[in-house]
């Protein structure tokens, strides 16, 4: 049920410098608000969020979480 919401994590150029600032990018379903994305991660991680941003492109919805500390997904 989680990643029903939670897509896929992206991995780019660009997203690959943002993950050395502890920023990870993931396509979110276009349903979400922040409030509701923050605490689906914190729940899962178990790690808090310093800050949400979202953006829609086109039929996609994807949110730049910016953690406290790394998270295991890429580590």
């Amino acid at each position: 049920m989680l990643f029903d919401f939670l897509k896929k994590p992206i991995i780019t150029e660009k997203t690959t410098r943002l993950i050395e600032q502890k920023q990870y990018v993931f396509d979110v379903d276009l349903k979400l608000n922040k409030y509701q994305i923050k605490k689906t991660f914190e729940n899962y991680y178990g790690i808090s969020i310093e800050s949400i941003r979202t953006y829609k492109n086109k039929n996609r919805k994807r949110a730049i979480l910016c953690f406290k500390e790394e998270i295991p997904i890429f580590s």
